[in-house]
């Protein structure tokens, strides 16, 4: 049984908090912007409940610049929480830069570690990922 819109949108507030609070206890750091139901207009991701369904959206300029819908509430706190993973990783990354290896080695890393720490399925859905873009694009140490 689907819950009502505004029950949906509070239970998936409620876990991007939990989970953000985890990956501070991770990592040392927040997202700078946590994403919530808000269009700033600029970039940053919003979720909403549209025609009985879940949209991860990004406006820019008036323009809709990124867009992912899903029926699941899991999958929406997914979707938010790798956005929020992968900004944390490569501000790590950038602060403990390594010379010569590619940045993408701890950013990859990381992901999967902190995903993986909140749910092991997010951790290995972002591993797979990984390994296709990898496998287009591999690492480039110099």
């Amino acid at each position: 049984m689907r819950m009502p819109s505004s029950d949906r949108l509070a239970e998936v507030a409620r876990r991007i908090d939990e989970h953000v609070a985890h990956l501070e206890r991770l990592s040392g750091r927040r997202p700078w912007h946590v994403t919530d139901t808000e269009n700033l207009d600029a970039g940053y991701p919003y979720y909403r409940e549209e025609g009985g369904r879940l949209v991860l959206r990004a406006n820019e300029r008036g323009r809709v610049v990124s867009e992912e819908w899903t029926d699941d509430v899991d999958e929406l706190v997914r979707l938010v929480m790798r956005s929020h993973v992968m900004e944390v990783a490569t501000k790590h990354e950038a602060r403990h830069r390594r010379r010569g290896e590619d940045s993408r080695r701890q950013w990859f890393a990381l992901a999967e570690e902190w995903l993986g720490a909140m749910d092991p399925r997010w951790g290995e859905l972002e591993r797979a990922h990984h390994e296709r873009i990898l496998a287009s694009y591999p690492f480039r140490d110099r």
